[in-house]
């Protein structure tokens, strides 16, 4: 079994690249390769403090499992 691993330990978060509702895209070099990568995170407590309706919850549930279930070779894997 692998190593567990966060953003933070394996990815040098760079310059900002964007941002929507849920949360930004941020350029980021993997430490062990150098490979640069775009990487989407999700600020939480952003989303809950400013959108605490249900809806926004599901949208938020359904985000979350939109990108667990996301594979592609220029995808980072996602992170929780």
């Amino acid at each position: 079994e692998g190593r567990k691993s966060t953003l933070r330990e394996d990815f040098e978060l760079l310059e900002d690249l964007g941002s929507g509702g849920f949360g930004s895209v941020r350029l980021a070099r993997h430490r062990e390769t150098g490979m640069e990568v775009a990487v989407k995170t999700i600020d939480c407590e952003f989303v809950r403090s400013h959108f605490g309706s249900s809806m926004r919850n599901s949208q938020l549930t359904d985000e979350f499992k939109l990108h667990a279930k996301c594979c592609h070779p220029n995808v980072v894997r996602f992170y929780t």
